[in-house]
């Protein structure tokens, strides 16, 4: 079996519900093949009869469809992509529901997420993959909305070079009340990625936009160093890691990075939520400065 082909077995596999989608019309949109799953949901590649245009599925997975927290958190994302017009933001065309479940159809998305593509050991230019993903967190912080898991495996690198992000899964509003831990599958969790929390979250306070601009400092270390800086060998380690050890600056982890971009970065990364970056589009603007040979920055204390 060739690799492709173990790769599109594997992914059949992750998709329990292929064989009941097969072909199956859904508002005008024919099911092609699973492109994959998360953590709640399934995938599949679209058709449109008419057009021939793609889209994609997105299905609740069958342990959490009768489950009310994860039917809100799946109507919220949808209602997040309604809302969204930016170039770099899946459309959703329709809410629906699909062998009894809650399904979105939306824009197909091409490509590997960015994690993949790491793993795969693809070269990606660092400063303009972190550019563009601050250009779509700083649209989501103009509209007063946090996305709340930044991490390379939310980011689809599109065969035409272009960065585009594909879960909202967790996003929220800052005007919405929050409640940082939620009730999942009968255990207590802290919401998000591990390697990517900032220590407020892990300390149990609210998401912010300080909190997203952590988020993007360590996403700036994986794409350099290919790693972040604080992995253990599982979630618990990894949060306490976080908590217990000073923040390396990107440059002591990847000496070939600019002194100026590492201290950019190391602000990112500050303990104190209040001396960061304030917002994606403030990150934006600095690294925008940066690029263009008109801005330094000292490393932060």
């Amino acid at each position: 079996m060739t690799d492709k082909a173990s790769s599109e077995a594997i992914i059949r596999r992750a998709c329990p519900s292929w064989a009941r989608l097969e072909g199956l019309v859904v508002h005008g949109w024919k099911v092609l093949g699973p492109i994959g799953r998360g953590g709640t949901a399934e995938v599949y590649r679209l058709q449109h009869e008419k057009d021939k245009s793609e889209g994609a599925l997105k299905l609740l997975l069958p342990d959490f469809a009768k489950d009310a927290d994860c039917q809100k958190l799946f109507l919220r994302e949808a209602d997040f992509l309604e809302d969204f017009n930016h170039q770099g933001i899946p459309k959703i065309f329709a809410q629906t529901t699909v062998l009894d479940r809650l399904a979105l159809i939306m824009d197909y998305v091409p490509g590997d997420n960015l994690m993949t593509l790491l793993h795969q050991g693809k070269k990606l230019p660092p400063l303009s993959v972190l550019m563009a993903a601050c250009k779509i967190i700083s649209y989501l912080h103009e509209q007063n909305v946090i996305h709340n898991d930044i991490k390379l495996a939310n980011f689809i690198l599109s065969p035409k070079g272009r960065i585009h992000c594909v879960d909202f899964g967790s996003a929220r509003r800052l005007s919405m009340s929050s409640t940082f831990f939620r009730r999942f599958k009968g255990s207590e969790k802290v919401q998000g990625t591990p390697s990517y929390l900032a220590p407020e979250l892990i300390q149990g306070k609210g998401p912010s936009k300080s909190s997203d601009v952590w988020a993007l400092g360590i996403l700036a270390h994986y794409l350099h160093a290919g790693s972040a800086p604080f992995q253990g060998e599982d979630a618990s380690q990894t949060l306490k890691m976080i908590l217990g050890n000073p923040m390396p600056s990107l440059k002591s982890r990847c000496e070939q990075v600019d002194g100026s971009l590492s201290n950019i970065v190391d602000r990112c990364l500050i303990i104190d939520p209040q001396l960061r970056y304030g917002t994606a589009t403030e990150l934006l603007e600095i690294l925008r400065r940066y690029r263009d040979g008109t801005a330094s920055h000292r490393r932060p204390r």
